[in-house]
């Protein structure tokens, strides 16, 4: 990755790589104006994360990690207030947050979606902690804390001890 950020030549010679990765399609070209803008926009995205101003989310999945569509179910949970079921709807806020070039707001999606990327890196395992989701302004998930499910669960577990 750095080599095709440090060096155009390498953003071209990785082009059909990164565009399956990203798009989850090897046709490069049908996704040049979102790739060109990924360069500038990956540097605009550096520099928070190494500030820690996201909570650090984007170093938080392990590489080892598998892949996710959603985020674990021990962890988060959909809002009961949320109206389109496991689907973000119409709300882009965390794509707007970080001005992310992949989404296509002609046709209201996210041209990587369930890609090696959003399923392996953030997209897909997003939230994995309430700071996340503040950060964001996410109104879809909530973290299952000490008074949510989770501890329903472990109450009536004990309780029935």
């Amino acid at each position: 990755m750095g080599f095709c950020f440090f060096t155009f030549v390498g953003g071209y010679l990785t082009a059909p790589l990164f565009s399956y990765l990203l798009f989850n399609d090897w046709r490069f070209w049908y996704y040049v104006k979102q790739g060109t803008r990924l360069y500038p926009q990956a540097w605009k995205w550096l520099v928070p994360i190494l500030r820690g101003e996201n909570g650090g989310f984007l170093f938080s999945v392990p590489l080892t990690a598998p892949p996710r569509s959603r985020p674990d179910p021990e962890i988060a949970m959909i809002r009961s207030q949320w109206n389109h079921g496991s689907s973000c709807g119409d709300c882009f806020q965390c794509c707007d947050k970080v001005d992310c070039p992949i989404l296509d707001r002609e046709a209201g999606k996210c041209l990587g979606y369930q890609s090696f990327y959003w399923r392996y890196f953030n997209c897909g395992r997003f939230p994995t902690r309430q700071s996340e989701i503040d950060y964001y302004g996410c109104p879809k998930w909530e973290i299952i804390g000490e008074n949510g499910e989770k501890g329903r669960r472990r109450a009536g577990a004990i309780s029935a001890l």
